[in-house]
């Protein structure tokens, strides 16, 4: 007899929920490729958070899945993007306190951040990216 694999929460869409109110609207936040920037963004001030899960390992045992998830923000100049990503450590360490959570209806057992804040290169110079990863632990609700 084969065991189900538990119900684990959508990492990216959980933290996409937690991370909304930082951008204008739905369209701005996800797990999407940045493209056509300087054609999505109208207002300068306007930031995208990009949320994307780069693996992390599962214990089987205790039903507790460690992803590795990168969250990038993106702004028209360099403030934009580094006001964002002081938000997104906010709500993700700070609030928290790195303790258990509730996010996008799923309920998150802790969070590290893994590389500290970094700037990536972009092709438009004027472009800005701030990116970090973080490590959480959760589990499934079960009812």
């Amino acid at each position: 007899m084969t065991t189900p694999l538990p119900d684990y929460p959508d990492v990216e869409k959980c933290i996409g929920a937690l991370l909304r109110p930082l951008v204008e609207h739905d369209a701005h936040i996800g797990n999407f490729v940045v493209e056509d920037y300087d054609e999505q963004i109208g207002d300068h001030d306007t930031p995208f958070i990009t949320v994307t899960q780069r693996g992390g390992p599962t214990e089987m045992d205790n039903f507790t899945m460690y992803p590795v998830i990168e969250v990038s923000s993106w702004g028209k100049s360099r403030t934009v993007a580094r006001d964002t990503m002081r938000g997104i450590v906010r709500l993700l360490l700070l609030d928290t306190f790195g303790e258990q959570f509730m996010a996008g209806g799923a309920l998150f057992d802790s969070v590290e951040d893994v590389t500290g804040s970094q700037e990536n290169e972009t092709e438009n110079s004027e472009d800005r990216c701030m990116t970090m990863t973080f490590q959480l632990e959760c589990r499934p609700m079960f009812d």
